[in-house]
């Protein structure tokens, strides 16, 4: 009886490792590429890579040759819940990582994204500081 006990749980584990895993490598492969900022999306403790109230990245600021760890949250609309950016905070700021919307005679570059960084002015809310179009892989 002990052994078939043992064999069930291991055989569980064995069926639920490669679940955990690929959540791990799906995370690891999300980033932004930008001409002054890299944003790597590394870690979460969510399921499901489009509905995250916790998502971890390190954030290269290439001029500064700084690299920060922020926490933040997807950014998702409609029925599906689909992925419609990410929102990073560090201190007072804010990072929103977005994908350009579609709209009649828009001539964004769908296949770009856009970064813009905020700062906390007050208690009103926050600034636009700095925005770059970039690439994002997901």
């Amino acid at each position: 009886m002990k052994i078939k006990l043992i064999l069930i749980i291991l055989l569980a584990l064995f069926y639920t490792a490669p679940c955990t895993v690929n959540a791990q490598v799906e995370f690891e492969q999300v980033n932004f590429i930008g001409g002054a900022y890299n944003i790597y999306i590394n870690d979460s403790d969510c399921q499901v890579l489009t509905d995250c109230k916790k998502v971890k990245a390190e954030i290269v600021d290439k001029g500064k040759k700084e690299k920060y760890s922020v926490f933040g949250e997807t950014i998702t609309t409609g029925f599906g819940r689909n992925l419609r950016g990410y929102n990073f905070y560090r201190g007072n700021y804010k990072y929103e990582i977005f994908r350009p919307e579609t709209r009649l005679n828009n001539q964004s570059d769908l296949s770009k994204w856009v970064l813009t960084i905020y700062k906390k002015n007050g208690r009103e809310g926050f600034n636009k500081i700095f925005s770059e179009e970039g690439e994002m892989n997901i």
